[in-house]
């Protein structure tokens, strides 16, 4: 049975409260030319390390004019993102309050991640500090927003996205007590470690 990263890492997130944890979009929607639905880039399914970046799970396209923002239903306080992207191109993930606005929230550079060249194919990162997937270059302060933008900056002009996922906060949701964010981390942790582990037997 298929289970990604972030259904995991759910699932741990029930003991600590409704308050944090994965936010679960409202939609997406895509701009240029793209195969597969955009909707894949939100559906719960992370593609296992390696997986073709013509895959059926995955949403490939080529050169750079192509683009797609996720609506998170409402604003949220974001303090992580988890994402999978072909291994060999430089992506950008922006966000804003108003769907029109963006800023950058981080851009990974080509080499990030650990997928080699060789064979290649998609790559599982995130910005959990610890985590055997964690990318420095994805670490950002925390911001508020509704909605989400990826596309890709440089590269072999041979684009994919698996998914994307972003964990925070509700605004004006009642925030835990302190000693709730380690039991958060901790359990976020062991969602990603049983992720892994799930993935590399496939």
């Amino acid at each position: 049975m298929k289970r990604s990263l972030t259904a995991l890492v759910l699932a741990g997130l029930t003991l600590v409260g409704s308050a944090w944890g994965q936010i679960t979009p409202a939609g997406v929607v895509g701009t240029g030319s793209f195969a597969n639905s955009a909707d894949l880039l939100i559906d719960g399914f992370t593609p296992p390390q390696n997986t073709n970046w013509q895959d059926a799970t995955t949403v490939s396209w080529t050169g750079f004019a192509t683009a797609f923002t996720i609506d998170l239903g409402q604003k949220y306080r974001l303090f992580d993102v988890a994402w999978s992207v072909d291994n060999n191109d430089s992506y950008a993930l922006d966000w804003s309050l108003d769907g029109v606005n963006f800023s950058n929230l981080f851009t990974i550079a080509i080499g990030d991640g650990d997928v080699q060249p060789s064979p290649g194919g998609m790559d599982t990162m995130n910005s959990f500090l610890g985590n055997a997937d964690y990318v420095t270059s994805m670490d950002f302060g925390t911001v508020d927003a509704r909605y989400l933008r990826v596309s890709a900056v440089t590269g072999d002009s041979l684009n994919a996205v698996g998914e994307v996922t972003a964990y925070g906060r509700e605004i004006g949701a009642a925030v835990p007590e302190p000693s709730t964010y380690g039991l958060f981390g901790a359990v976020a942790l062991l969602g990603l470690a049983a992720w892994r582990r799930r993935a590399g037997r496939r």
